[in-house]
């Protein structure tokens, strides 16, 4: 990442991450759900098309930004922002629902087909608009 940084291309940095579906008497409503930091002109505009094209492939199901956490809360992304610059640097942290886990313990196919389409697709669309 440091490389790719210091030759000035942009790095997108993925955490993914699995939330209990219900927390103090709370159910926590996202399927899907993308934290970042607003503040970062770049993660928000990436996340923001992320979300919207994952919403299109996951069709029945919520996808949020920044719930059931703020993306801007303590963490590793939050460290490699200070480090680097807003257009150099895009901390996404993908969060999936736990009621989703299957009686094998594993997610669904269509989580990982929503997910990774979507990602490639932002991307490419990212990488056009400039």
């Amino acid at each position: 990442m440091d490389l790719a940084i210091a030759a000035e291309q942009q790095v997108i940095h993925l955490g993914i991450h699995s939330f209990t579906p219900e927390l103090d008497g709370v159910v926590r409503k996202p399927d899907l759900a993308l934290l970042y930091d607003p503040a970062r002109p770049a993660e928000k505009r990436f996340a923001g098309r992320w979300a919207r094209d994952l919403a299109a492939r996951a069709p029945g199901y919520v996808v949020r930004r920044n719930d059931p956490y703020r993306g801007s809360a303590d963490g590793l992304t939050r460290t490699l922002r200070g480090r680097h610059a807003d257009e150099l640097y895009v901390g996404i942290e993908v969060e999936v629902n736990q009621r989703h886990v299957g009686s094998d313990g594993r997610f669904p196919a269509w989580v990982g087909d929503a997910l990774s389409e979507s990602f490639v697709a932002t991307t490419a669309a990212t990488r056009q608009a400039g």
